[in-house]
């Protein structure tokens, strides 16, 4: 998954436990809390490109095995 599919799939997360789960898969440290936080910003209102790439800034390996 390149960053653009994974900014892709964070935006139609249904709940935090989505975004949990969506990071883990890509190798993108978050919290609990973090991702409860990400979802209720972005539950009432649309985030910006450029929050949206400040939670995917910190995936640097994009490849799978």
């Amino acid at each position: 998954m390149n960053k653009e599919e994974f900014l892709a799939k964070l935006k139609d997360a249904k709940s935090a436990d989505d975004i949990l789960a969506l990071a883990k898969e890509n190798g993108v440290e978050m919290t609990p809390d973090k991702a409860k936080e990400l979802f209720e910003q972005m539950s009432g209102n649309e985030l910006s490109d450029e929050q949206l790439e400040n939670v995917a800034g910190g995936m640097s390996i994009w490849t799978y095995h």
